[in-house]
């Protein structure tokens, strides 16, 4: 298991960063969890699906963070950033259209011991109520890879409260999931978000959550 945290402490702000201590592209063909890329799409306009009868039109990510070490100050800026591989199949107005949504998602998932069995009861929460935040491609640069950055205190739902009921609880674990209404059978496979992992070789490319805390 692959944890990291950094802390910076000056006069002022502390910002925390995290990676991921799990993190899963949940489809039902998808079968190597140490998967160096994870993936969000959806379909005809939905970015849940309705059950596990669906989800062969669906894909999602999920990621799970160790927050016992965040402190309980108040939160002033919580963002999740993730890097797209190079040449994707989508523009950025189709990408700002069909953002990739923060989702909470029960924390009952381990990257280890993982099965597609499971998913039928850890499952985003869906609605657009559900939502802690949305990002896309502001800029695709050619044949380069690029950052998708999102806002988790955007809303509507409440990431600080979230949080906050994570680090209380008995394993301090966050979890959430990432998805979008991308549509393959619109668009073709080629225009899925697909990013890399905590397993990427490259430290840099690896999601992040970075927390700012009031001091």
């Amino acid at each position: 298991m692959l944890t990291a945290i950094a802390a910076l402490v000056l006069a002022g702000p502390t910002t925390i960063d995290l990676i991921p201590t799990d993190d899963i592209w949940v489809y039902p063909r998808a079968t190597d969890t140490h998967d160096i890329y994870l993936r969000a799409w959806g379909a005809e306009g939905k970015e849940v699906a309705k059950d596990v009868n669906e989800m062969d039109e669906f894909g999602y990510s999920y990621l799970k963070f160790d927050v016992s070490k965040v402190p309980a100050r108040t939160v002033t800026s919580a963002t999740l950033t993730v890097t797209h591989i190079a040449n994707p199949g989508f523009d950025e107005a189709y990408s700002k259209q069909n953002p990739l949504h923060v989702r909470p998602v029960p924390e009952d998932f381990d990257e280890k011991t993982w099965d597609f069995s499971k998913a039928d009861q850890v499952k985003p929460e869906s609605g657009d109520k559900a939502v802690f935040g949305g990002g896309y491609a502001e800029e695709i640069p050619a044949d380069k890879e690029f950052k998708i950055a999102i806002d988790l205190l955007k809303g509507p739902n409440d990431f600080r409260a979230y949080l906050s009921s994570a680090r209380e609880s008995q394993s301090h674990s966050l979890a959430i999931a990432l998805t979008a209404s991308v549509d393959v059978e619109d668009r073709g496979q080629a225009c899925i978000y697909k990013f890399y992992s905590k397993d990427v070789e490259t430290a840099a490319k690896r999601p992040v959550l970075r927390l700012t805390l009031e001091d």
